[in-house]
């Protein structure tokens, strides 16, 4: 699992800090798990909702909503520790990013 934080060279000094600021320990057990999942393999919100509702089912995190996912996700992309990969549809034919580590 990569659990380094990342800042473009052009990015603020604001962003340098706030990843040199996250570590594994400060980071929330849904985030750990987000990562981990992502690090499997590249996947969109609702996959990655649903791999995590697997693994809550099975007792390896607690349960969070897709929006808590969703919001946990977020602040990893705005570490750096997550980015956008690609981009697909949904089944209903609407844009979606693809997600990875």
């Amino acid at each position: 699992m990569t659990t380094k934080a990342k800042a473009r060279k052009t990015d603020p000094a604001t962003s340098h800090e706030a990843a040199a600021s996250v570590t594994p320990e400060a980071m929330s057990e849904t985030q750990k798990a987000i990562v981990n999942l992502l690090a499997i393999r590249d996947m969109t919100d609702d996959e990655l909702f649903m791999r995590y509702f697997q693994g809550a089912e099975l007792g390896h995190w607690q349960h969070a909503s897709q929006s808590g996912v969703r919001s946990r996700r977020s602040e990893l992309v705005k570490t750096g520790l997550v980015r956008a990969k690609g981009f697909s549809k949904t089944k209903f034919n609407r844009p979606t990013t693809i997600w990875g580590v």
